[in-house]
């Protein structure tokens, strides 16, 4: 594809295609090009995201060390997937769960707000990757879930 063509006239390139039907690559493409043309801006985001994470981090180390500490990342309350208790007063729990919340509110929040993509594009982007990002949330996987680990143990 040509370096110089327009980000959704080259993203549009699968829409409709057979192996794309429901424009999950090109969508995704058309953010991440738009990404790619716009570098101070994610330089910025990504930055953002950086001190957000030194921040886990920084709990991460506090809860060790015996010193309580709020979350980092606050959970959401209708979010059912981290309501047990262990999910706040286990430290690696913790941490596996604000990890996720920060990375995943941070890409969707990137491509919500990524300019220069037909808004039907960035909401299909969006909703395809809320998609893979809840299917590799750490509550879905029996080493990293605490409920899962207490309901074998007893």
């Amino acid at each position: 594809m040509n370096a110089r063509m327009p980000v959704d006239q080259t993203a549009s390139l699968l829409s409709g295609s057979p192996l794309d039907p429901f424009d999950i690559i090109g969508s995704c493409l058309a953010v991440q090009q738009a990404w790619l043309l716009q570098p101070e801006r994610m330089a910025t985001i990504i930055q953002s995201l950086m001190l957000d994470i030194s921040r886990v981090h920084e709990r991460l180390v506090r809860t060790r060390l015996g010193c309580s500490s709020e979350p980092a990342v606050a959970t959401i309350p209708y979010d059912e997937r981290f309501q047990d208790p262990v999910w706040i007063h286990q430290p690696r729990f913790s941490y596996l769960k604000e990890i996720y919340l920060l990375y995943s509110r941070w890409l969707e929040d990137a491509i919500h707000t990524t300019w220069n993509v037909e808004p039907g594009r960035r909401r299909r982007a969006a909703f395809w990757t809320r998609q893979w990002l809840d299917a590799i949330a750490p509550t879905n996987y029996f080493w990293s879930n605490p409920e899962a680990l207490q309901r074998s143990v007893i």
